[in-house]
């Protein structure tokens, strides 16, 4: 079933299911995760964006949102992750200072966003509420 949202004139359905990874693949997200979690949606609800689904894994979280036409994807991710580095330092500067050497990192440069427009919200909904549940072990090659 597609979820149509209307608001005066427009009528949509976007989602996109965004991933965030943390800045040197550094297991933190099951550290903060809680906190990274109530400053995304805090950022989402700021700006009308509605959190359908949100999950992390050790280095990295998905995030399926649903947002207005007005503003672009890689705008959305920009807000989201501007405002969450600004907040996990604001509050937990002295443990970030040991991990990273630059102040005010936290998230990679880089991020997967895709719309959904060609799978089902309730798909990509299952596949990160169970982002937990499968986690196989990384075997990666020594180059």
């Amino acid at each position: 079933m597609v979820s149509i949202r209307t608001k005066n004139i427009n009528i949509h359905s976007l989602f996109y299911h965004i991933i965030l990874t943390v800045k040197y693949r550094k297991p933190l997200i099951t550290k903060y995760e809680d906190f990274i979690k109530e400053q995304i949606t805090k950022s989402c609800e700021s700006r009308n964006f509605i959190i359908e689904r949100m999950e992390g894994d050790k280095d990295h979280i998905h995030i399926l949102v649903s947002a207005k036409p007005r503003m672009s994807p890689a705008q959305i991710v920009k807000l989201i992750k501007q405002h969450t580095t600004y907040a996990l330092w604001k509050e937990y500067e002295n443990e970030l200072e040991k991990e990273f050497w630059k102040k005010h990192l936290f998230w990679t440069q880089t991020y997967f966003i895709m719309s959904i427009g060609s799978v089902s919200k309730e798909c990509i909904d299952r596949y990160i509420a169970n982002q937990k549940r499968s986690r196989v072990p990384r075997i990666h090659p020594r180059t």
